[in-house]
């Protein structure tokens, strides 16, 4: 993730990863995942590798995400500890 190299630093370990901003889509809390959670656990992860897209649970609701051919990197030097959350730039042209 976007703090691996630093992660990495701690251990004295050289990690040659850079993240890249990432598009996707986050809902509005589900009430079907809140029931299903009362006598579960966590939904599991759903990875399609032929639409490379994956969807997880988030706050209560769900994310969609996609696997994006030429992400843009960023943090190629770590992350700022100015950046919390942040929202990058819209970019549906990137999902294909």
């Amino acid at each position: 993730g976007n703090h691996a190299q630093r992660t990495a630093q701690m251990l004295g370990i050289k990690m040659p990863a850079i993240p890249v901003e990432h598009q996707f889509i986050v809902t509005d809390v589900d009430p079907a995942l809140q029931e299903f959670r009362k006598t579960n656990p966590e939904h599991p992860v759903i990875r399609d590798a032929d639409a490379q897209s994956y969807v997880r649970e988030e706050r209560g609701g769900w994310i969609l995400g996609v696997y994006e051919k030429e992400a843009p990197a960023c943090f190629e030097r770590g992350v700022p500890d100015s950046f919390r959350a942040d929202l990058f730039p819209l970019a549906l042209e990137r999902i294909e």
